[in-house]
């Protein structure tokens, strides 16, 4: 009786430390994804900043040969629609990217609601 008790004590903590090597190799994955979602997010935002400045950039050339009669009102609105819709993937993914960081906080446990308030 004593070595059946001895043995099934034996079999619930191997269960116990086989659930907690699994939960740690869950939690790894997912930082691991968090950060590679994170790098990528990061590049993006870059890309988009920049991409964004030329927008600008193209938008205030278009909007001169507007006035000086050399460009049509159709060209200008294409170059402010291709702005906006910069403008709005750069927005997105930011809030990608907060999103990803809030994410990251909460699985290392360090997400509150002062660093809630401080977004």
């Amino acid at each position: 009786a004593t070595s059946a008790r001895t043995r099934a004590a034996r079999y619930r903590e191997q269960g116990a430390e086989w659930l907690l090597v699994n939960e740690r190799q869950r939690i790894e994955v997912e930082v691991e994804r968090l950060t590679s979602e994170l790098d990528g997010s990061f590049q993006n935002i870059t890309a988009l900043k920049q991409a964004f400045s030329s927008a600008l950039e193209s938008e205030n050339a278009a909007r001169e040969g507007f006035e000086a009669g050399v460009r049509n009102l159709t060209g200008l609105l294409d170059v402010r629609k291709r702005r906006s819709t910069i403008e709005q993937d750069l927005v997105t993914a930011v809030y990608k990217n907060l999103s990803l960081r809030l994410e990251l906080l909460a699985l290392a446990g360090e997400l509150n609601r002062g660093q809630l308030a401080s977004w």
